[in-house]
């Protein structure tokens, strides 16, 4: 089936990004935090662009494999591994036009952002262009959440308003450095959405701890102990009367 080909495609695309990738386990921790991102933009509705399957697919693959230029020796790694991922066979159930989006996701998920005059980018259509720009931006951000101490995407979430998109990243320090950095991250991101992208901690939830209830009795249940309680004194009192009573004289 189509799903088992992509499946094992993948599989072989992971397999290959560790075989060159000299900063595996650094890879794989941006790679979580982008596909939670790309989610996370997904589940309010940001854009189109984290709606489409496809491009989640390309995503995937991109956040895996973008560290594969990192053995070069050069100074631009970005473009060295699309190079590297052009240079290989396109993997079965990908088209050329997916497989020339990932590359140049991969190309511009650090460095100089894409700009309309650039060889490759400016060859694509405006709609493929904005696909460079979201997949890029996504990984730009991830990269840079990393390097602000997120260790995966876990607890990430959106939330949309008219003015613009809040991101709540859980254990992000709230410093001047992070803030520094996210800015320079997040740019092309907010280029393509069209409004503030705004990170934030989020907030830890308070535990609540349940006291256990106390049981009052009700007031029915009172009165009839009262009662009987009551109607036992009497009961004592007469029978101590009876006793305590002298014999009569015969």
């Amino acid at each position: 089936t189509n799903g088992r080909v992509e499946a094992a495609a993948l599989a072989r695309l992971r397999a290959t990004a560790r075989a060159v990738d000299p900063h595996v386990r650094r890879t794989s921790q941006t790679s979580r935090i982008a596909v939670a991102l790309f989610d996370a933009l997904k589940r309010v509705d940001s854009a189109p662009a984290f709606s489409d399957a496809s491009l989640r697919r390309v995503l995937l693959a991109a956040a895996r494999l973008h560290g594969v230029g990192d053995a070069e020796a050069g100074k631009s790694p970005q473009k060295a591994a699309r190079k590297f991922l052009l240079g290989l066979t396109i993997p079965p159930g990908w088209s050329n036009e997916d497989w020339e989006l990932l590359g140049l996701a991969v190309r511009y998920h650090r460095g100089a952002e894409p700009r309309a005059k650039d060889g490759p980018y400016s060859k694509l259509s405006a709609e493929q262009q904005n696909s460079v720009r979201a997949l890029a931006g996504v990984l730009r951000l991830a990269r840079a959440l990393r390097k602000c101490g997120v260790a995966s995407g876990a607890g990430l979430r959106a939330e949309k308003s008219t003015d613009a998109i809040v991101l709540r990243v859980p254990s992000l320090v709230d410093d001047l450095e992070t803030a520094a950095r996210l800015a320079a991250g997040k740019h092309l991101l907010e280029e393509y959405l069209r409004m503030p992208l705004i990170v934030k901690t989020a907030v830890k939830p308070e535990k609540v701890v349940a006291l256990a209830t106390r049981q009052v009795p009700e007031i029915s249940v009172l009165a009839s102990d009262w009662a009987n309680s009551r109607s036992s004194h009497r009961r004592r009192i007469l029978n101590n009367r009876t006793i305590s009573r002298p014999a009569a004289a015969t």
